[in-house]
């Protein structure tokens, strides 16, 4: 934590970190109450929902924040865009298809439209003459990407969903199985108490 600190303040101008702390406690306090919420028995499945949107919209942040820094190749190049892919599959964990779907759709989305309204006009002819990859066909196909890792998440979520309940109705039989087994072990010995051989 120390080191995220004193990196901030070499790197960051004085508004970023001024819009990190304000971002950061203000999520701080919404985690905080969403929490709260949750170990009061509370939870509502917007949660999760809103917990993806703040997470995609983070690392659209991220790549805004690279741009004014460095500049849009470089945020366009850079690490920050790829974390859209890592939300996108980490949703799946949650083992809610509709979470994947919405986050891949999500970040695909945010991702062209960062991309088309502020760091698009902010490239320059030669970078994007001598990097095609920075052009419009390319960009469009990451999100689609993007898009493609969300139904991915999806279809892997749905599966792993029925496996689950699979193994739930397994060990439900079987339980009631085993139950059925012992009822019929002491029937046994009641029955050879009463009636002896």
């Amino acid at each position: 934590i120390l080191l995220c600190i004193a990196i901030t303040n070499v790197v960051l101008t004085g508004y970023h970190r001024s819009v990190i702390l304000v971002v950061g406690g203000s999520l701080g306090l919404f985690f905080a109450i969403s929490g709260m919420f949750i170990w009061l028995g509370k939870y509502h499945p917007a949660f999760k929902y809103v917990n993806v949107v703040i997470q995609v919209s983070m690392v659209s942040w991220i790549i805004q924040i690279d741009a004014e820094l460095a500049d849009p190749s470089y945020a366009l190049a850079s690490m920050p865009p790829l974390f859209y892919g890592l939300v996108t599959a980490l949703s799946g964990l949650t083992v809610s298809p509709r979470l994947c779907l919405v986050a891949g759709f999500l970040s695909g989305t945010q991702f062209m439209l960062l991309y088309l309204i502020f760091l698009r006009p902010e490239i320059s002819q030669g970078d994007l003459s001598s990097h095609p990859e920075f052009g419009y066909a390319i960009t469009g196909m990451k999100a689609l990407v993007l898009v493609v890792i969300g139904v991915a998440a999806a279809i892997l979520a749905q599966r792993v969903r029925h496996l689950l309940v699979d193994v739930a109705a397994r060990a439900q039989a079987e339980a009631r199985l085993d139950l059925v087994d012992r009822e019929l072990g002491v029937a046994a010995q009641v029955q050879s108490r009463l009636v002896p051989e």
